[in-house]
């Protein structure tokens, strides 16, 4: 026994762990969002997490392919471990081939959502699938659905019994395996790079207003929300802690005009009966000079979840403070105009939307 591997390395004990967490996140957030009503704001949230974690899942899965590729332990080599070497390279491809069938699925999907990483970031799709055509589109997406689906429930199994295994080696035939893969915990180290709580703001809706501005034929339109809330933690001396949560009731979106009103509520606009909320999110900020920041995050509207940045001012005296800034959309980019209204040349793409938010420190 000299020489006997009594630990696993610290890299494939970490890639081990991670994965755990993958899986039983990816299938957490994939049994909700299906569970929610279609255009309810949550379920793009969830599909955009989804997504963000089986790129995660992705690319572990080809680092612990690698990691695999390396020599294996002597102990791994025992007649008693060929079944849970069975069980783990079983495991494996299917922690590949469930995140690609997911990316497949996504490339090929009618509603051409991008992939935003952690809410920002652009991951691409698969171009082969993106250019079939809609007609083709109909027939592969919900197969590639089913297909998805199977195999992410086959992985969730088979990492369960994967784990009832574990357990009963460890406590039923005293094999020390277990052990060997038992993380080191650092809690305090992650505990001493976390920035500390940003300040939680109560947003004053009574003396804040959100509003946009556009053009039509030319002519300058300016319209407000009348329902809407706020979420906001944020400290001026370590901005990249904020955190921002706006939630719109698309309904309330009002012009003055009567007929302007009507059609912008409308299905072909903001269709506020079949979407009648949006969300901007946003985590972290940097400041831009005294005073003055930028933020991105991103907005979900009717069926489109986009990057979209916000630069505003912030200014705190007497325990209150106000920010105040604008956010330049395109109404294209979230089929925002449809039908007769697709072009440009009526009413322009670009929509500015302003806020002035006066807020308290929360108690």
């Amino acid at each position: 026994m000299q020489g006997l591997q009594t630990r696993h390395p610290f890299p494939t004990i970490a890639l081990h762990w991670i994965g755990a967490a993958l899986v039983v996140a990816l299938a957490a957030t994939g049994y909700a969002m299906t569970r929610l009503a279609p255009g309810d704001p949550g379920q793009f949230t969830l599909y955009q997490l989804h997504k963000t974690l089986g790129v995660a899942a992705l690319l572990l899965a080809v680092a612990r392919l690698a990691a695999a590729a390396r020599r294996q332990p002597r102990w791994a080599m025992r007649r008693r471990d060929r079944g849970a070497r069975a069980v783990q390279a079983a495991l494996l491809a299917l922690a590949l081939v469930v995140p690609m069938s997911g990316w497949a699925l996504v490339s090929a999907s009618r509603l051409d959502m991008p992939i935003l990483l952690a809410g920002f970031m652009e991951f691409p799709r698969i171009e082969s699938l993106r250019a079939i055509s809609p007609e083709a589109k109909s027939l592969v997406e919900p197969r590639l659905s089913t297909m998805h689906a199977a195999l992410a429930w086959a992985l969730v199994a088979l990492a369960a019994a994967h784990a009832l295994a574990a357990l009963h080696r460890h406590f039923v035939l005293g094999d020390k395996v277990l052990r060997r893969m038992l993380p080191v915990l650092a809690a305090a180290s992650v505990a001493a790079m976390s920035p500390a709580a940003a300040t939680t703001w109560i947003v004053d809706p009574a003396r804040s207003t959100l509003g946009f501005a556009g053009l039509e034929t030319g002519n300058r339109f300016a319209g407000r929300f009348g329902r809407w809330s706020a979420d906001v933690a944020f400290d001026p001396a370590q901005p990249q802690g904020m955190q921002v949560r706006v939630v719109v009731d698309i309904g309330s979106a009002a012009t003055g005009d009567g007929r302007r009103d009507t059609l912008m509520l409308g299905d072909d606009w903001l269709d506020a009966s079949g979407f009648p909320r949006a969300r901007f999110e946003a985590t972290g900020a940097r400041a831009l000079d005294a005073g003055r920041y930028e933020a991105r995050g991103t907005l979900a509207l009717r069926d489109r979840i986009r990057p979209v940045a916000i630069e505003f001012t912030l200014e705190v005296a007497d325990g209150e403070a106000r920010a105040r800034g604008t956010a330049s959309i395109l109404r294209t980019e979230f089929g925002v105009g449809r039908g007769m209204w697709s072009g440009i040349q009526v009413v322009a793409p670009e929509v500015l939307v302003s806020f002035d938010l006066v807020a308290r420190p929360a108690p």
